[in-house]
């Protein structure tokens, strides 16, 4: 099995009994999953859950897949789908949510670290290092006050850095929807973060 083999021929594969393909999809995809599912709700053991619901649905569904899209985008909007219907039927309210760090590490398929990572605290003065610590807090809050569909939006685009089309097709909206969430999305931090700026 080779490294760059498509992830539709190896469900292709694992619909025809081969246990090894799906491992090897699980394998490139379960930790980006599960970092792109906690940052929309920033609890580990729900995001782990739902990441395995994802990958038993697209394993139910693995005989009967086209490639109309990309794998990702695909894999990303069952699992935008089933973290909302989570997050409904839980009743989460943004503003209740345990609160995720966009910042702390987060790993790609093959272990690499991809975050953007601030600089070590200890070599920060008390005071910087409080005032940076406070404005993380601020923004940490901001978003998850954002609607569900303006939060993930966000993720998508700033640190997923996904292009609007695939944003359009993981959240189900059409491209000049994405527009309109990111920009409200912006609106809506710049007034909770405005008093950081003064």
């Amino acid at each position: 099995m080779t490294g760059n083999e498509n992830e539709f021929e190896l469900l292709r594969r694992f619909s025809e009994g081969n246990e090894d393909a799906f491992a090897a999809v699980l394998a490139r995809w379960h930790k980006p999953l599960i970092n792109f599912i906690y940052r929309i709700i920033p609890e580990r053991t729900e995001a782990e859950d739902i990441a395995q619901e994802v990958f038993l649905k697209v394993a139910g569904a693995a005989a009967g897949l086209s490639r109309q899209a990309k794998f990702s985008t695909y894999l990303y909007r069952v699992a935008y789908n089933l973290t909302i219907d989570r997050i409904r039927r839980r009743n989460v309210r943004a503003a209740n949510a345990t609160f995720v760090s966009l910042d702390e590490n987060a790993e790609n398929a093959d272990g690499e670290n991809f975050s953007r990572q601030a600089p070590d605290p200890a070599d920060l003065p008390a005071d910087l290092l409080r005032e940076r610590l406070e404005t993380k807090c601020s923004v940490e809050t901001a978003l998850t006050e954002l609607p569900e569909n303006q939060r993930a939006a966000i993720i998508l685009k700033v640190y997923e850095d996904r292009p609007y089309a695939e944003i359009a097709e993981i959240l189900g909206v059409s491209v000049p929807s994405v527009e309109s969430l990111l920009f409200r999305a912006r609106q809506s931090l710049k007034k909770s973060l405005k008093p950081l700026q003064s």
